[in-house]
């Protein structure tokens, strides 16, 4: 029950977050019609790529977590 409310609370947040991304991304075109086209592609690249590097800088010590072996200390 407990990984069900789970997948449904981050559902919900993905859901949330994919449509508020979408509505950034439609402003900042819309907004930007005099900016080069390599700036409206670049900037945001900019900000993606480091969402995915804090992303994978938290993912990464919480994958490592579970696969800790402890040999030499006792119970």
């Amino acid at each position: 029950m407990v990984k069900f409310g789970a997948v449904l609370l981050l559902a919900g947040i993905t859901v949330l977050g994919g449509y508020a991304f979408f509505l950034m991304l439609r402003a900042v075109f819309s907004a930007w019609s005099g900016v080069p086209v390599i700036l409206q592609i670049g900037v945001p690249s900019i900000f993606a790529g480091l969402g995915v590097l804090i992303a994978a800088v938290v993912r990464d010590p919480l994958q490592e977590r579970g696969r800790e072996r402890f040999n030499r200390v006792k119970h």
